[in-house]
């Protein structure tokens, strides 16, 4: 059987990955748990391998932990060619990319100086390893601001920026009410 590099990039920093393959419009994946490892030359950027005859239109589930963080619809022309996703399509319902929770809990991402960031990418976790994701990935508004749906508990912060190098993960106390 042949083998398909695949790379997938765009995805914040430091996750442990696999991924589920299903030929598009079908609830039955083809492949499941295919490990994606980051890249140590390229952070934010996995790549796994495809073993089979994977071709046509599919969509890739990729996972951290249980929890699909991205859907990923494209298509896989030639199993010995490398299968690049470029743009990521995130295909969730909303109030789980939010979050499982009834407080309004929002967070701003701010550079050194201390003025905004844009663009980034942010997600949380019950875990400091990262591996159970319950919201994201949402980006950050112009002004930095990103809004989650929490639950009073403790969690962890994870931010990913193409220009800005930030430190993961951020704790996080959500207070009771």
């Amino acid at each position: 059987m042949a083998s398909t590099p695949i790379e997938v990039p765009k995805l914040p920093e430091g996750l442990t990955l696999t991924a589920d393959i299903y030929p598009r419009g079908s609830d039955t994946a083809d492949q499941t748990g295919i490990v994606l490892t980051e890249e140590t030359s390229r952070k934010g950027t996995y790549t796994g391998t495809v073993t089979g005859p994977a071709t046509g239109k599919i969509t890739l589930k990729v996972k951290a932990g249980g929890t699909v963080i991205a859907e990923i619809t494209s298509d896989i022309l030639d199993t010995i060619a490398t299968f690049i996703l470029e743009d990521l399509y995130f295909d969730h319902n909303p109030l789980t990319l939010v979050g499982p929770g009834g407080i309004v809990w929002d967070v701003c991402v701010t550079d050194n100086a201390g003025d905004p960031v844009p663009d980034v990418a942010c997600w949380v976790t019950t875990d400091i390893a990262g591996n159970n994701v319950i919201a994201g990935t949402l980006y950050t508004d112009d002004a930095g601001n990103v809004q989650f749906m929490l639950d009073p508990e403790t969690y962890y912060l994870w931010r990913n920026s193409a220009r800005h190098r930030l430190t993961n993960p951020l704790t996080m106390t959500v207070p009771v009410p």
